[in-house]
């Protein structure tokens, strides 16, 4: 039998070099120049070729990759275990053992230290008390290292003269007063408007409330609604949130009306919108017992309802503008445009301008578990050096009996399936009326929160609906923040 030979690839190196065996040298040069390409080589001179430094290139760049990945790892994350020191420095008041601390804890600062003939002023982070720690607690994600606090006192008889710049108002003397004296309780009246606090300056971002240790002047703030304060501006609180007690760091420093929107004001500013380019999906309706965009009653200040969270964000930018302010809620993040149409509300942005807004959720539960409280008993909740209302109660409560459920609260069990008007029950430890009853009240993102007149619901109550959707139980409370907070 004939003896076959093996097929050959013709492609391969050698055949190349077979076949040109008895070519001529300009055609073993074309063969070599095509080897060379077909392996990734490049051509150093003809006949003469070497390796390519790409695949080693690419081979260091992972490896330098590597490295920084590990360095990552290893170096930029905090073992779990690591702990710190916090210490206290008291020039001369009560000594103070140190803490010692997890990274990324939360820390709670002890009992203030005493010391004779003194006052004591705060703790510092730096012995030139530049940088006052304004919060009981500290958030342990800004230090990876261990702490001295600094302990600032003033004389016991210090005293300081404070200047009242009423902004318009009455006009009050000056007070020369000791350090630390309550400052909150000197209130100047102006017609048609209600005095929120007195603040530093003019534009409204750190409010005081105690005789600070230098002589100043202070401002008052002023709006044409019933405001409450929550908390001081510049303090972070640790707020406790849900039926689970899990706590959210939370600024200070915000502004909530007294009492849920009324129809009353809701159709004098709807009337004004209307003839100044706004539109709304509905006309709101006068509590349960009128029909939508009907006349306000006499008197009766029942809350707006059958309101949608668009009617709601549009009345907001309304009512700054109608009060000469800037308003909040803008076409979105990239198109400053005021939202003045349920069109232009697709994608709403709270932008930081002065204007009427929504609270968040976290807020609304901030401002409605408020309290006063200086001892702890089984219905207070202690989280963050003060003591809050706990979830499952109503806004205002300090026990959970079922007599005093009733004087805070508009809810099933007491108000006849029906709204009833604002003001009606007591107020929280922070002058609001109606946190947990008469009717849930929409917050930023679509959300209510609180209880109403047909439900038991508590503080912790959170309900995501439609913001299409336009009910009898649903209404709205106006809320203002400094710029630095949105």
């Amino acid at each position: 039998m004939a003896r076959q030979n093996p097929v050959r690839n013709p492609y391969e190196p050698s055949n190349y070099w077979n076949n040109a065996r008895d070519a001529s040298d300009a055609r073993k040069e074309r063969i070599a120049k095509s080897i060379r390409l077909a392996n990734g080589n490049e051509e150093l001179r003809p006949g003469k070729y070497r390796k390519s430094p790409f695949p080693y290139i690419v081979a260091l760049g992972i490896l330098f990759v590597s490295f920084i990945v590990v360095g990552i790892i290893l170096f930029g994350q905090k073992p779990e275990d690591e702990r710190y020191t916090l210490s206290f420095f008291t020039e001369g008041g009560t000594i103070i053992e140190p803490l010692e601390f997890e990274y990324g804890s939360h820390v709670i600062l002890p009992e203030n230290p005493h010391k004779e003939g003194y006052i004591f002023a705060g703790w510092y982070t730096d012995s030139l008390y530049e940088e006052l720690i304004s919060s009981s607690f500290i958030n342990q994600l800004d230090f990876e290292t261990d702490i001295t606090l600094y302990a600032k006192w003033v004389p016991n008889d210090l005293e300081v003269t404070i200047t009242f710049d009423s902004q318009g108002g009455s006009a009050l003397p000056p007070l020369t007063i000791p350090f630390g004296t309550n400052i909150s309780t000197v209130i100047p009246t102006k017609d048609n408007v209600y005095f929120g606090g007195w603040f530093l300056d003019t534009t409204y971002q750190q409010s005081i409330s105690t005789a600070p240790e230098n002589s100043v002047t202070v401002y008052a703030f002023w709006d044409s609604f019933p405001m409450q304060l929550v908390g001081n501006l510049h303090q972070i609180y640790q707020v406790p949130m849900g039926i689970d007690e899990n706590t959210k760091n939370m600024d200070g420093g915000f502004w909530v009306a007294e009492n849920e929107t009324t129809y009353t004001l809701w159709h004098e500013v709807r009337t004004w919108a209307l003839a100044h380019g706004y539109e709304f999906i509905n006309a709101g309706t006068d509590g349960m017992a009128t029909l939508p965009g009907s006349i306000p009653r006499t008197d009766l200040n029942q809350p707006v309802t059958t309101i949608t969270f668009t009617d709601t964000i549009i009345w907001l930018n309304a009512l700054s503008e109608m009060k000469g302010l800037d308003p909040v809620y803008r076409v979105s993040y990239l198109d400053d445009q005021i939202i003045k149409t349920p069109d232009d509300s697709q994608n709403p942005a709270a932008m930081p301008y002065n204007g009427y807004s929504l609270l968040t959720s976290s807020e609304w539960e901030m401002a409605a578990r408020w309290t006063n409280e200086t001892t702890l008993n089984d219905d207070i909740l202690l989280a963050g050096g003060r003591y809050w209302t706990q979830g499952h109660l109503f806004s205002g409560m300090g026990t959970s009996e079922l007599t005093e459920m009733t004087d805070y609260a508009w809810f099933r069990a007491n108000s006849l399936l029906a709204l009833h008007p604002v003001h009606e029950k007591l107020p929280n430890a922070l002058g609001l009326y109606d946190m947990s009853g008469n009717v849930s009240e929409w917050v930023s993102s679509g959300y209510h929160r609180g209880g109403n007149y047909s439900d038991e619901r508590s503080i912790s109550a959170l309900v995501s609906v439609y913001d299409h959707t336009a009910e009898y139980t649903i209404g709205f409370r106006i809320a203002r923040k400094p710029v630095n907070l949105r």
